[in-house]
């Protein structure tokens, strides 16, 4: 209880066991040996792993992908297909 009577027993379990799934899913895409890359609605990116980093020559750590519109990812790894369509 708080100090205004409001119990956080419950939002704090919450808390607790989405910090406990990040760490999981965090876990498997790093050691996950295929690429991977999560967009959200808005059609930027919200995840990556050193796996998409790697097979698409990217010279940096997938964190830096984080915020990117789909379409600059498109245009950065373009040239990495074998018709360059992409």
């Amino acid at each position: 209880m708080t100090a205004l009577g409001e119990d956080v027993t419950a939002p704090r379990a919450r808390e607790e066991k989405l910090k406990v799934t990040s760490s999981r899913l965090t876990t498997l895409l790093e050691n996950l040996q295929a690429a991977v890359l999560v967009e959200d609605e808005s059609h930027r990116a919200v995840l990556a792993n050193q796996a998409f980093c790697d097979m698409f020559g990217l010279p940096f750590a997938p964190e830096r992908l984080t915020g990117w519109a789909m379409p600059v990812i498109v245009d950065a790894i373009r040239g990495r297909f074998a018709d360059g369509e992409g």
